[in-house]
């Protein structure tokens, strides 16, 4: 399965943002779990969702995806974004509220002004509101105001896949561990066979930690197998 891949998404909110990015973190959850969340540089993409934090996420969609059954598995699969991770709900409340009182006879496509790129800041107000954003600021009613709060610190995309093993950085799956001895990477099922790498079911985060692995294990492996073909007088 690929791994440390973009996800693929709804793009409804996605897509009109798509090149845009925010420093933001986005929790995983899979069938009502949350099960991981990862903070940094966020890209919307015409397919859904992309950088560091997408990617730190990824290998538990492509597992999800392949563990789950039925139909409608993706349902059960979404992202919820946070727009604003340093500051809390009644923060952010308070932040709006100051915005609105501060500046009504604005537009409110100017309300958030300063916090987001232009067209993120449009993409949360056309999400949290039916109003246009020719009208005035003044005009945002307190249901409005906790609508934009809640798209602010927890929008929530669906997940609808991830893309393929061209885009992947890594794998996910292979081998299963508990068949190969770890002090010399030798298959306890089948004497004489080593393996490393990918084909194992090893993946970890970005940051060269697989890469690490690669290296790692291919000495191991291949050190191993010499001392196989020595001890067992092959050659």
């Amino acid at each position: 399965m690929p791994s440390i891949v973009q996800i693929k998404t709804d793009t409804k909110f996605c897509k009109p943002l798509s090149g845009n990015k925010i420093l933001g973190s986005a929790s995983l959850y899979i069938s009502g779990r949350k099960v991981r969340e990862e903070a940094g540089e966020i890209l919307f993409t015409d397919y859904g969702l992309s950088g560091p934090p997408i990617l730190q996420i990824s290998g538990y969609i492509s597992r999800a995806l392949a563990g789950i059954s039925g139909n409608n598995k993706t349902d059960r699969i979404y992202v919820s974004l946070d727009f604003l991770p340093s500051y809390t709900n009644d923060e952010v409340r308070t932040m709006m509220l100051m915005r609105k009182n501060t500046f009504p006879d604005r537009k409110l496509e100017e309300y958030l002004t300063g916090l987001f790129h232009k067209r993120v800041a449009l993409g949360i107000l056309r999400e949290a509101t039916d109003k246009p954003m020719s009208a005035f600021i003044s005009s945002l009613c307190e249901k409005d105001i906790d609508k934009i709060v809640s798209v602010c610190k927890a929008l929530k995309i669906q997940v609808t896949g991830t893309m393929s093993f061209a885009n992947a950085q890594t794998t996910a799956g292979g081998i299963a561990t508990s068949d190969f001895d770890p002090s010399s990477l030798g298959s306890v099922k089948c004497p004489g066979l080593f393996a490393c790498g990918e084909i194992l079911d090893i993946d970890g985060d970005c940051g060269g930690y697989n890469l690490q692995w690669a290296w790692s294990s291919g000495f191991l492996s291949g050190c191993s197998a010499a001392q196989y073909v020595v001890k067992e007088r092959i050659l």
